[in-house]
């Protein structure tokens, strides 16, 4: 994080609060306008053999180019949800570390049309700010349909689900994308997925020793804080604090709210 300390500070005087609002505002108006006339797509993807034809435009339009259309009405609603999740991510992490994560994205995804010869768009780009959102707040919920309450990290769990099956089964400019999608992501985040993936096997480490010494009875997880247990909550979820001494256990409601000791 040394790193994006940094870039921060060089970022800083820059930095454009509320990017997200004049982001889905363009985008919103570029996708009425291809109301009228669909044809207005073509030439606003990022394609680096046109680029380099002289179609410099390019690497600016992709960015208010509608990264979903279709319903008028639903293409509206994803832009508001964009618009909150991005303000939210903007609120937790401040402007400059906000706009350093587009910045970053942005280029990546410049440099996937450069280096890959195809047509690129901004969806993985936008998709970037869900994931980070659904990482800072996995037990978010909203209206999937305005009907169906979902949890911000299922959806995250989808989206890896479908770069998943496009790094498989899509061609090299597909593959591109997907990477230079995940690239702001990565850096952002790649020290939470690795104490993640080491909590994870300290815990599956804690539970084989636990099952072998403990009474069946006996939950086999307990909250630290509340004393809430498996047993007495069986659809509680639990998890190992890396950053406490001794690794305790906690509920899903006080993992992010407790002191650590």
């Amino acid at each position: 994080m040394k790193f994006l300390d940094r870039i921060e500070r060089i970022v800083r005087p820059y930095a454009i609060t509320n990017v997200t609002l004049y982001l889905v505002i363009a985008q919103a108006a570029t996708f009425l306008l291809t109301l009228a006339r669909p044809e207005t797509i073509a030439v606003m993807v990022f394609d680096g053999t046109l680029f380099f034809r002289g179609e410099w435009w390019r690497m600016f339009s992709i960015i208010i180019m509608p990264a979903f259309t279709g319903f008028p009405l639903f293409a509206l609603l994803t832009l508001y949800f964009y618009y909150f999740m991005g303000t939210a991510l903007e609120n937790h992490w401040g402007t400059a570390r906000y706009n350093i994560y587009l910045l970053v994205g942005y280029i990546a995804m410049l440099a996937a049309g450069l280096i890959v010869p195809g047509v690129v768009s901004n969806i993985y780009w936008m998709s970037s700010i869900l994931l980070a959102f659904a990482t800072l707040y996995p037990e978010f919920q909203i209206l999937l349909f305005f009907i169906l309450p979902v949890k911000m990290k299922w959806l995250g769990v989808l989206t890896a689900i479908l770069y998943i099956v496009q790094l498989a089964n899509g061609d090299n400019s597909a593959r591109a994308q997907v990477l230079a999608g995940l690239a702001n992501y990565l850096l952002f985040f790649h020290t939470d997925i690795l104490d993640l993936i080491r909590q994870k096997k300290r815990q599956m480490k804690h539970q084989m020793v636990q099952s072998t010494l403990r009474d069946p009875s006996e939950p086999m997880h307990t909250c630290a804080l509340c004393g809430v247990n498996d047993k007495t909550n069986p659809k509680m979820e639990f998890r190992y604090c890396p950053l406490c001494k001794g690794t305790p256990c906690y509920c899903i409601d006080h993992i992010h709210n407790h002191e650590h000791h």
